[in-house]
């Protein structure tokens, strides 16, 4: 007689969070059918690259961990558009992450990472980037080119310059920038982005503000 799966695998959403789980089952990846899976606030150190398996998978909630890597597999979930990577210890994102190209929501915040794959630069659907509290000497050139962010935060890092071509990122709505406490001055560039409607500059090291983001602010 064959034995019957323990999971079943018609299950659209899956919530685990805030348990003490240290370690995920391989046969996680039989919950194909999944499109929902939240398994914050747990005790997880590593993710089964079976992972990769839940090719329907549109939100992926891993933040709350002690994740230190991110398996290439998770390439195969080309339907996402929510991940959830925040408050774990991660030191590298994989260049595979390339792939998920239908991703809005990329959320990195409080881990240890002091860069990102160049190849990142491809994910041109994202919409909110979310860098709290890493490790970053510098914005990241790659997300330069991210024609349709409209939500980036890189507060709590160590920048010291702000690039000119920020100004390219014209559908930000939402730029915070604050508690680098190295920021002397801003590229006149900034004037450029005409949709913010929220900007945090606190706690860095401003003397002044071109004129051109004074324009921007009163339109």
């Amino acid at each position: 007689m064959e034995k019957e799966n323990v999971i079943g695998n018609n299950y659209l959403y899956l919530n685990l969070g805030n348990n003490l789980i240290s370690e995920l089952p391989k046969e996680i990846g039989e919950l194909n059918s999944l499109i929902n899976l939240n398994i914050r606030n747990n005790e997880l150190s590593t993710i089964p690259k079976e992972i990769g398996n839940l090719n329907n998978l549109k939100n992926l909630n891993l933040s709350n961990n002690r994740i230190s890597k991110i398996p290439k597999e998770i390439e195969q979930l080309n339907k996402l558009t929510k991940f959830n990577l925040g408050n774990n210890e991660l030191t590298n994102i994989p260049k595979e992450i390339v792939n998920l190209t239908n991703l809005k929501d990329l959320n990195l915040e409080f881990n240890f990472l002091e860069k990102i794959p160049k190849e990142i630069g491809k994910l041109k659907t994202l919409m909110v980037l979310d860098l709290i509290d890493n490790r970053f000497s510098e914005i990241p050139k790659e997300i330069l080119s991210f024609n349709e962010l409209k939500n980036l935060n890189i507060s709590g890092n160590h920048i010291s310059e702000i690039p000119k071509e920020i100004g390219n990122l014209n559908k930000l709505t939402v730029l915070d920038l604050s508690n680098n406490y190295k920021i002397t001055e801003l590229p006149k560039e900034m004037g450029n982005l005409t949709n913010l409607s929220s900007l945090n500059l606190s706690f860095n090291k401003l003397v002044k503000l071109p004129k051109e983001i004074i324009r921007n602010l009163m339109n």
